[in-house]
């Protein structure tokens, strides 16, 4: 069975940001605007199990998405969520991937690509329930974060 987060980080169109360990790809489903994912490029069971470069690197790319997604979509703040996938089959060992959210948070209605996103939950733990699925969406703020990029 593929990794579902390996398959995430091998999507060329919605990818913003492309190091030599980690991936940036923009969350095919938004939670809010411009949520993306930052993809460690190979399994690791953990945070400590990271190497100190691979750590730096991440240090870099969440600077850059950070810059980026400000500049294209004026979010507030940004929850940082970091999840560990494993992967798991009876009668196979467990293959964890290490991979981050980035969320950005709105106090105010954002408007883009002319809709308006809502974060109802402003100052409190994000909606899950509320994902918008859109891949031509998706498509179009991977180009908007791209471009932000310095």
């Amino acid at each position: 069975m593929p990794c579902e987060i390996c398959e995430l980080s091998d999507q060329t169109v919605s990818q913003v940001i492309d190091g030599a360990y980690w991936t940036a790809v923009v969350s095919p489903d938004q939670v809010n605007l411009g949520h993306c994912l930052v993809i460690l490029k190979h399994h690791k069971p953990s945070i400590s199990s990271l190497a100190a470069r691979e750590v730096a690197e991440w240090h870099e790319i969440a600077k850059q998405l950070e810059d980026a997604i400000g500049a294209a979509f004026e979010p507030t703040l940004f929850d940082w969520t970091c999840l560990t996938v494993a992967e798991h089959s009876p009668g196979r060992n467990l293959n964890p991937h290490v991979f981050w959210h980035i969320i950005p948070r709105y106090e105010k209605a954002a408007r883009f690509n002319g809709q308006t996103f809502l974060d109802p939950n402003f100052g409190h733990r994000y909606e899950l329930d509320r994902r918008i699925s859109e891949p031509a969406l998706t498509t179009k703020i991977a180009s908007t974060i791209r471009r932000s990029i310095p």
